[in-house]
């Protein structure tokens, strides 16, 4: 997953119709199989990072939900790049 990805993931569990708690869904962000960090210490920050942005979400659209905004990937442009076109 990467953050576009993950919000696409994350999105529909946060405003569907039944309260899915993260038990029943992190472990799927990580598609087939765990991933390998080097201690115990990188694993939790991964999980802080992917329950505050799940957090993040719901709170969006408890407090905001007019003024949310999917996340769209815009691949780097270089200027080089620009004038080719």
């Amino acid at each position: 997953f990467d953050i576009v990805v993950l919000d696409g993931f994350l999105t529909p569990i946060v405003i569907g119709p039944n309260t899915l708690p993260p038990m029943l869904w992190f472990s799927r962000v990580f598609g087939r199989g765990a991933p390998k960090f080097r201690d115990i210490e990188k694993s939790s920050q991964f999980t802080a990072l992917v329950l505050g942005f799940y957090k993040n979400l719901v709170a969006w659209f408890e407090h905001e939900p007019a003024k949310f905004a999917i996340l769209r990937f815009e691949p780097f442009c270089t200027v080089a790049a620009l004038r080719r076109r």
